[in-house]
């Protein structure tokens, strides 16, 4: 039996390989057996054991966003939506010019590249508003912000 050895920098075979012996073996892994071996349990114990310590874990590695960064993501995606409705139109008035300068129907191509642009913007702007409103409704209804009482008073 042939095996693949490494001997310093190079690989070579060796004709004769003898895996390692059992005693070897269980000195490498001598705390894995009482590691692994619990105490018996019921599975319904197991289960609750598990989801405890699957929600304990969920609740630590939680993103908590704070007022400022929700109220920049929320500004991102109005600049996004703006961006739409702005580079759709702009887009269809390039089309349009380019229609107009190879097949020289002059105004028509800019006013239909115009009005597809506008459509296909208002149509893409419409799809985002609809993802942030399913994501909205993944969160529940927004909670309102108590009023801070020291603004008015001039604290």
């Amino acid at each position: 039996m042939t095996a693949l050895t490494k001997a310093g920098r190079a690989y070579r075979f060796r004709a004769e390989f003898r895996p390692p012996s059992r005693p070897a073996f269980r000195r490498q892994h001598r705390g894995a057996e009482a590691i692994m071996s619990l105490p018996t349990e019921s599975r319904e114990e197991a289960i609750k054991r598990l989801n405890t310590s699957a929600s304990d874990l969920e609740a630590r590695t939680a993103r908590q966003i704070s007022h400022e960064a929700a109220g920049q993501a929320a500004a991102g995606q109005a600049w996004k939506i703006l961006a739409d409705l702005f580079g759709g139109v702009f887009v269809g008035l390039a089309i349009g010019f380019g229609i107009d300068r190879f097949a020289g129907t002059t105004p028509w191509g800019i006013i239909g590249g115009v009005l597809l642009g506008f459509a296909v913007s208002v149509w893409m702007a419409w799809r985002t508003a609809q993802r942030l409103m399913a994501e909205a409704k993944q969160y529940g209804e927004p909670q309102s912000v108590p009023f801070d009482d020291d603004e008015d008073q001039g604290v």
